[in-house]
Protein backbone atom coordinates (compact mmCIF):
# COMPACT_ATOMS: atom_id res chain seq x y z
CA UNK A 1 0.00 0.00 0.00
CA UNK A 2 1.96 3.78 -0.98
CA UNK A 3 0.61 6.37 1.55
CA UNK A 4 1.09 10.42 0.39
CA UNK A 5 2.04 11.74 3.37
CA UNK A 6 3.12 15.89 3.17
CA UNK A 7 4.15 15.64 -0.91
CA UNK A 8 6.29 12.48 -0.05
CA UNK A 9 5.34 9.06 -0.37
CA UNK A 10 6.46 5.73 2.15
CA UNK A 11 5.78 2.67 1.46
CA UNK A 12 3.18 0.92 4.60
CA UNK A 13 2.77 -3.02 5.35
CA UNK A 14 0.07 -4.30 7.85
CA UNK A 15 1.81 -7.49 8.83
CA UNK A 16 -1.40 -9.41 10.71
CA UNK A 17 0.81 -12.33 12.81
CA UNK A 18 -2.76 -14.18 13.83
CA UNK A 19 -5.87 -14.41 14.08
CA UNK A 20 -8.02 -15.47 16.98
CA UNK A 21 -11.64 -16.27 16.96
CA UNK A 22 -13.69 -15.74 19.83
CA UNK A 23 -16.87 -16.42 18.80
CA UNK A 24 -18.76 -18.74 16.13
CA UNK A 25 -22.34 -18.93 16.16
CA UNK A 26 -24.40 -20.08 13.09
CA UNK A 27 -28.41 -20.03 13.84
CA UNK A 28 -31.23 -21.17 11.54
CA UNK A 29 -34.62 -19.03 12.04
CA UNK A 30 -36.63 -20.73 9.56
CA UNK A 31 -36.19 -23.95 6.68
CA UNK A 32 -38.20 -21.93 3.60
CA UNK A 33 -35.93 -20.42 1.28
CA UNK A 34 -38.02 -18.14 -0.85
CA UNK A 35 -35.83 -14.90 -2.33
CA UNK A 36 -33.01 -14.64 -0.89
CA UNK A 37 -30.59 -12.10 0.33
CA UNK A 38 -27.61 -11.90 2.22
CA UNK A 39 -26.29 -9.09 3.75
CA UNK A 40 -22.49 -9.23 5.04
CA UNK A 41 -21.34 -7.07 7.35
CA UNK A 42 -18.08 -6.31 9.44
CA UNK A 43 -16.80 -3.53 11.72
CA UNK A 44 -13.82 -3.02 13.84
CA UNK A 45 -14.96 -2.86 17.72
CA UNK A 46 -11.59 -2.43 19.77
CA UNK A 47 -7.90 -1.56 19.10
CA UNK A 48 -5.43 -2.11 22.16
CA UNK A 49 -1.73 -2.39 22.98
CA UNK A 50 -1.16 -6.32 22.70
CA UNK A 51 0.64 -7.86 24.92
CA UNK A 52 2.96 -9.54 22.81
CA UNK A 53 6.61 -9.89 22.83
CA UNK A 54 8.55 -7.71 19.07
CA UNK A 55 11.31 -6.95 17.67
CA UNK A 56 12.31 -3.80 19.19
CA UNK A 57 10.59 -0.64 17.39
CA UNK A 58 7.64 -2.36 16.90
CA UNK A 59 4.96 -2.71 18.89
CA UNK A 60 1.87 -5.38 18.14
CA UNK A 61 -1.83 -3.58 18.22
CA UNK A 62 -5.08 -6.38 19.15
CA UNK A 63 -7.99 -5.53 17.28
CA UNK A 64 -11.44 -6.73 17.80
CA UNK A 65 -13.90 -7.45 15.33
CA UNK A 66 -17.07 -8.83 14.47
CA UNK A 67 -18.23 -10.48 11.36
CA UNK A 68 -21.63 -11.32 10.29
CA UNK A 69 -23.61 -12.44 7.77
CA UNK A 70 -27.61 -12.41 7.30
CA UNK A 71 -29.73 -14.40 4.98
CA UNK A 72 -32.66 -12.15 4.51
CA UNK A 73 -35.81 -12.41 5.37
CA UNK A 74 -35.01 -13.89 8.81
CA UNK A 75 -33.69 -17.34 7.67
CA UNK A 76 -30.45 -17.30 9.66
CA UNK A 77 -27.07 -15.56 10.33
CA UNK A 78 -23.74 -16.02 10.96
CA UNK A 79 -21.44 -14.52 13.54
CA UNK A 80 -17.70 -14.72 13.74
CA UNK A 81 -16.21 -12.37 16.15
CA UNK A 82 -12.29 -12.41 17.45
CA UNK A 83 -8.94 -10.21 17.63
CA UNK A 84 -6.15 -9.75 14.90
CA UNK A 85 -2.77 -9.65 16.26
CA UNK A 86 -1.17 -6.47 13.94
CA UNK A 87 2.44 -5.76 14.04
CA UNK A 88 3.03 -2.53 13.22
CA UNK A 89 5.98 0.02 13.67
CA UNK A 90 6.03 1.88 16.88
CA UNK A 91 4.96 5.09 15.11
CA UNK A 92 2.21 3.60 12.99
CA UNK A 93 1.38 2.17 16.18
CA UNK A 94 0.89 5.36 18.18
CA UNK A 95 -0.86 6.35 14.86
CA UNK A 96 -3.76 3.99 15.02
CA UNK A 97 -3.97 3.63 18.61
CA UNK A 98 -4.28 7.58 18.82
CA UNK A 99 -6.98 7.95 15.81
CA UNK A 100 -8.54 5.09 17.77
CA UNK A 101 -9.27 6.75 20.88
CA UNK A 102 -10.46 10.23 19.66
CA UNK A 103 -12.43 8.53 16.87
CA UNK A 104 -13.12 5.15 17.48
CA UNK A 105 -11.65 4.34 13.60
CA UNK A 106 -8.31 3.18 12.18
CA UNK A 107 -6.53 5.72 10.22
CA UNK A 108 -7.73 4.77 6.04
CA UNK A 109 -4.14 4.15 5.03
CA UNK A 110 -3.94 0.96 7.55
CA UNK A 111 -7.34 -0.17 7.52
CA UNK A 112 -7.71 -1.16 3.96
CA UNK A 113 -5.16 -4.17 4.69
CA UNK A 114 -6.25 -4.71 7.91
CA UNK A 115 -9.67 -5.51 7.06
CA UNK A 116 -8.83 -7.02 4.06
CA UNK A 117 -6.85 -9.76 5.96
CA UNK A 118 -9.17 -10.13 8.98
CA UNK A 119 -12.50 -10.59 5.99
CA UNK A 120 -10.38 -13.45 4.03
CA UNK A 121 -10.14 -15.10 7.04
CA UNK A 122 -13.88 -14.95 8.22
CA UNK A 123 -15.44 -15.12 5.05
CA UNK A 124 -13.57 -18.65 5.05
CA UNK A 125 -15.16 -19.48 8.83
CA UNK A 126 -18.71 -18.62 7.69
CA UNK A 127 -18.66 -20.86 4.41
CA UNK A 128 -17.86 -23.65 6.92
CA UNK A 129 -20.67 -22.48 9.17
CA UNK A 130 -23.16 -22.31 6.49
CA UNK A 131 -22.42 -26.07 5.08
CA UNK A 132 -23.31 -26.80 9.11
CA UNK A 133 -26.32 -25.76 8.73
CA UNK A 134 -27.20 -26.82 5.37
CA UNK A 135 -27.37 -22.80 3.69
CA UNK A 136 -25.75 -21.36 0.56
CA UNK A 137 -22.24 -20.01 1.42
CA UNK A 138 -22.55 -16.60 2.07
CA UNK A 139 -20.78 -15.00 -0.99
CA UNK A 140 -21.13 -15.98 -4.60
CA UNK A 141 -18.71 -19.03 -5.38
CA UNK A 142 -16.88 -19.56 -8.53
CA UNK A 143 -18.96 -21.29 -11.35
CA UNK A 144 -17.51 -23.31 -14.36
CA UNK A 145 -19.44 -22.58 -17.43
CA UNK A 146 -18.98 -23.71 -21.30
CA UNK A 147 -17.97 -21.19 -23.61
CA UNK A 148 -19.73 -21.25 -26.52
CA UNK A 149 -18.10 -22.08 -29.80
CA UNK A 150 -17.79 -19.03 -31.92
CA UNK A 151 -19.29 -20.11 -36.15
CA UNK A 152 -16.55 -19.18 -38.52
CA UNK A 153 -18.71 -16.88 -40.90
CA UNK A 154 -16.06 -16.83 -43.54
CA UNK A 155 -16.83 -15.02 -46.81
CA UNK A 156 -14.34 -15.15 -49.63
Amino acid sequence: MIVKTDKTYKRVFVMIVAINFTKLCAERKSVQIQKLNINNNIKIVSVEEADVEVKQGNSALKIGFDFESNYEPELASLKVAGEAIDVEDKKNAKTILNEWAKNKRIPENFLTDIMNVILSRCNVEAIILSKEINLPPPLPMPKVGVKKKEENNYIG
